[in-house]
């Protein structure tokens, strides 16, 4: 085992411990939301559609928010295989989605964010709502509400238009292939050195090894500031695996195996690369 790998799983490791403080952040969030549900629904019988608007979207956005969390919590301490977490398409190649639960969660509350924060910024600047709150507060509140109705209103966007995608990762006989938020990365099996845990982002990350003089083919699904460099995707493909619902020691595992086994590569053609999930990791 590489000294990279130790360090590797050390800061799994660290992410892993880190558990605890989401915990604690689901709670809270579970608080939060189950605080504005109730005011919603006094809203509601006092026909005050104004503070529906706001209470009801928030509190729903809350509650996603800590369950999708949770799901997050779970695929980073998974131990073994999920069920149904790897789709072998048309061709036979296998391929690694995130569950549609988070998927799902995103459009959710990109679009919840929208409403309760335009409908907090209007009604303050308004006085349709109103909070007991200091007069500094209640001056910069509506600003950042607004900030975050457009931050959704974009992300909403982005991924209608493609800007921006759920990340899947795709294994053929010759190819593997990453999709992440902002750009796709394609590497032949033959030109990965190694794959290895790494810490990303508080993500259990996997970072895959190219070998020298390789590149990776790269599409980047938009342009402009906010766009990655086309030269660093080209020698650095890093994967946020406990974003995947296989679980990331077992996803780990899977893309090692075929590193390691390039005669082993044509089951990732015919399907039977299914069963290597059940003896990965």
């Amino acid at each position: 085992m590489s000294g990279e790998h130790v360090d590797g799983l050390a800061g799994w490791d660290s992410v892993r411990n880190k558990t605890k403080v989401l915990v604690v952040v689901v709670v809270a969030l579970t608080v939060l939301g189950l605080f504005w549900a109730y005011h919603g629904i006094r809203a509601i019988g006092d026909a005050r559609l104004v503070y529906v608007l706001f209470y009801l979207p928030a509190a729903v956005g809350c509650l996603v928010v800590a369950a999708l969390t949770t799901v997050i919590m779970r695929q980073r301490l998974r131990s073994s295989v999920a069920p149904r977490t790897a789709v072998t398409v048309a061709s036979g190649a296998i391929s690694f989605q995130m569950p549609r639960t988070l998927e799902w969660g995103y459009w959710v509350v990109f679009v919840l964010t929208v409403i309760a924060s335009v409908t907090l910024a209007v009604g303050m600047w308004t006085d349709a709502l109103t909070f007991p709150m200091s007069s500094g507060f209640d001056m910069v509140l509506p600003f950042v509400a607004l900030a975050l109705g457009l931050y959704g209103a974009v992300a909403l966007i982005w991924f209608a238009m493609g800007f921006a995608r759920f990340p899947t990762i795709d294994c053929t006989p010759d190819d593997l292939v990453v999709q992440g938020f902002k750009a796709r990365q394609q590497i032949r099996w033959s030109e990965i050195v190694d794959v290895e845990p790494v810490a990303s982002n508080n993500n259990l990350g996997l970072a895959i090894t190219v070998a020298d003089g390789a590149h990776a083919q790269v599409h980047i699904n938009f342009i402009g500031p906010l766009a990655p460099a086309r030269r660093d995707l080209q020698r650095s493909i890093t994967v946020a695996a406990d974003l995947f619902a296989v679980g990331a020691d077992q996803l780990l595992g899977f893309l090692q195996y075929y590193v390691k086994h390039p005669d082993a590569r044509d089951e990732l053609g015919d399907g039977r690369a299914v069963e290597r999930l059940n003896v990965a990791g």
